[in-house]
C-alpha cells in the first residue's frame, strides 16, 4: 500500500516536468485504495498541487468539484496553500473565458468613450454572474495575501475589474462591492515594469500598482452608481495618497471631482475644474461635458462651440450620439430647424447601424425639424462629412502668423497634452490657441516633455481647415509666461 507522503513526493517529480496529466493519473490509481479522502484533505501539499494540476489541463470545474468532494470550505481558515493554488485556478479561468467571450449586441451608454465614465440615469441592479465564477473570486480576495509574490491577489484583482469595464454593460455594482470588500491601506504601493516595442523600439512600461487602481475603479463605479459625494471624497483622497500616477489617472480623479460638483449642484466650480483639465486632455467627452455644463447655466452658444469641437474631435460615431444630440437641441432652440434634423437624422443612422432601437424621442424630434426638401444620406459617414463644414463654422478659427521667412516669430504657451508612445502633443499658447507638434519638433532632450512645462515656439497654418495650427521649433522657455 502506498503512502500518501510517497505519491505526493511522485506528484511534485511531475509537476517539475509539466507532466500534468500524469500527475492527475498517478493520484486517482491510488486514491480511495490506499488513502482516505480525510486524509487528502488534511494535505495541504497535496490538495494544492492537485489545483495546480487541473489548473494546468484546464479542468477548472473540476477543481471545485474536488474541494466539495473533500469537504474543504473556502474561508479564512483555509490553508494558505490551498487558497493560492485555488486563486490561481480562478485566475486562469476568467481569463480564458475573457478572451473568449465574444462581445454581446446590447447597446452602449449614450456617451460611451475611451474611459466609459459619464453618469447615468438611475442605479443599476447587481445581477447574479451567469456561473458561479464572479462570485466565487469576490468571495476569495478579501482573505487573500495582498503583499505576497505567490500570491494570485494582484493579477486576480486587476483582471477582474478590467474585465468587467470592457463588457459593454459594466456591472458597477459588482465592482464597487469588490472594492469595498478590501482594505486599500493595505495594498501594495509598488508599481511593476516590464519591456515593450513600440514602433519598432523597445520601452519600459511602468503599471500601475493595486492601490492606485482600487482607487481608479472605486471612485469609477461610485460615480457610475450615483453615489457623489462619496466619489468626490474617494478621488481627493486618492489624489493625496498616490504619489505617482498611471494611465493620466490624476486627470481622471480631477475629472470625477468636476462630475460630482455638477452633481452636488455646483456647476460653475465644475466648469473651472473641466476647463483646467481641457488644458491637459483635450478629448472629445471632456469637450461634450463641459458643454453640458454650459447648457445649465444657459450659454448656449459657448455650450453649442463645445459640442462642435466634440464632434470634430477623434473619437467613434456611434459614441457621440449623445453630442450629436445635444447639437441638434441646441439649433432647435436657434431655430436652425434644417441643420437640427440633420443631426436628429445622423442620430438615427447611427443607432439603426448599430443594430439599435430608435427611441420615439428621435423619430418625434426628425418630424419636428423636418424640411421641405430633404437631401438623400444613406450613410452616417456621407451625414458627417457634410456637417463638418457647419461645425468648423461654429469652432473660432485660430489666427496663424504669417511669417516673413527673414525674421522670427516666436511665441510662448504651455504644454497641454503629451503623447509620448504616439510622438505628438498639444501646447496652449498665451494667446489662447491650441497648437499641435510632433515629437521631431522639440530640438532638446525629449526626456524634459512634461504636461505644464513652459515653452517657446514658432507657428505655421494648419494642414486643412478646422485643424489645429502647428507649432515648430520648440524649446525650453526661459521666461515665465503671463
Amino acid at each position: 500500500m502506498a503512502k500518501l507522503y510517497d505519491i505526493s513526493t511522485q506528484i511534485k517529480e511531475h509537476i517539475k516536468n509539466e507532466q500534468f496529466d500524469l500527475a492527475l493519473s498517478l493520484f486517482r490509481s491510488h486514491y480511495r485504495n490506499d488513502f482516505t479522502k480525510e486524509e487528502v484533505a488534511k494535505n495541504e501539499y497535496v490538495v494544492s498541487d492537485l489545483l495546480k494540476c487541473l489548473r494546468k489541463t484546464h479542468q477548472h470545474d473540476k477543481g471545485y468539484e474536488l474541494l466539495k468532494h473533500l469537504g474543504i470550505r473556502i474561508d479564512s481558515t483555509t490553508p494558505k496553500r490551498i487558497l493560492e493554488s485555488y486563486g490561481w485556478l480562478l485566475f486562469d479561468k476568467l481569463e480564458n473565458q475573457s478572451n473568449n467571450e465574444e462581445a454581446d449586441n446590447e447597446e452602449y451608454d449614450i456617451f460611451k468613450d475611451a474611459e466609459d465614465e459619464t453618469s447615468i440615469a438611475g442605479l443599476p441592479i447587481y445581477q447574479a454572474p451567469k456561473d458561479e465564477l464572479l462570485d466565487r473570486i469576490y468571495n476569495l480576495l478579501p482573505i487573500l495575501d495582498y503583499t505576497s509574490q505567490y500570491s494570485p491577489f494582484s493579477k486576480l484583482f486587476n483582471l477582474v475589474l478590467k474585465t468587467e469595464n470592457k463588457k459593454p454593460n459594466s456591472n458597477w455594482k459588482y465592482v464597487d462591492l469588490i472594492c469595498k470588500s478590501i482594505d486599500y491601506n493595505k495594498l501594495n504601493t509598488e508599481c511593476e515594469s516590464f519591456e515593450a516595442e513600440i514602433k519598432g523600439r523597445i520601452k519600459i512600461i511602468e503599471i500601475a500598482s493595486d492601490k492606485e487602481v482600487w482607487f481608479a475603479f472605486q471612485s469609477k463605479a461610485l460615480l457610475k452608481l450615483g453615489q457623489f459625494q462619496e466619489c468626490f471624497d474617494i478621488s481627493q483622497l486618492a489624489l493625496e495618497q498616490i504619489d505617482k500616477f498611471h494611465y493620466n489617472n490624476n486627470i481622471w480623479f480631477a475629472r470625477r471631482i468636476a462630475l460630482t460638483k455638477k452633481h452636488l449642484g455646483d456647476s460653475a466650480s465644475a466648469i473651472k475644474e473641466l476647463e483646467k483639465i481641457l488644458l491637459r486632455k483635450q478629448d472629445w467627452f471632456i469637450q461634450a461635458e463641459l458643454g453640458e455644463l454650459y447648457l445649465e447655466i444657459y450659454e448656449i452658444d459657448k455650450a453649442l462651440e463645445l459640442f462642435a469641437r466634440a464632434a470634430l474631435n477623434h473619437g467613434d460615431a456611434e459614441y457621440k450620439i449623445g453630442v450629436f444630440l445635444n447639437i441638434g437641441n441646441v439649433l432647435k432652440q436657434k431655430e436652425n430647424n434644417k441643420t437640427a434634423f440633420e443631426h436628429f437624422f445622423l442620430v438615427k443612422l447611427l443607432r439603426e447601424e448599430q443594430q439599435w432601437r430608435v427611441p420615439q424621442q428621435i423619430h418625434e424630434l426628425i418630424k419636428s425639424t423636418k424640411p421641405e426638401t430633404v437631401s438623400d444620406y444613406k450613410s452616417s459617414k456621407e451625414l458627417i462629412n457634410h456637417l463638418k463644414k457647419f461645425w468648423t463654422t461654429v469652432v473660432p478659427q485660430p489666427i496663424v502668423n504669417n511669417f516673413d521667412k527673414n525674421k522670427r516669430h516666436w511665441l510662448k504657451g504651455l504644454i497641454s497634452n503629451i503623447q509620448l508612445d504616439k510622438g505628438f502633443g498639444f501646447i496652449k499658447g498665451e494667446d489662447k490657441i491650441d497648437y499641435f507638434f510632433k515629437l521631431d519638433d522639440f530640438k532638446e532632450d525629449k526626456t524634459k516633455l512634461i504636461n505644464g512645462l513652459k515653452v517657446s515656439f514658432e507657428s505655421k497654418p494648419p494642414k486643412e481647415q478646422g485643424k489645429n495650427p502647428q507649432a515648430i521649433k520648440i524649446k525650453i522657455s526661459k521666461k515665465l509666461i503671463n
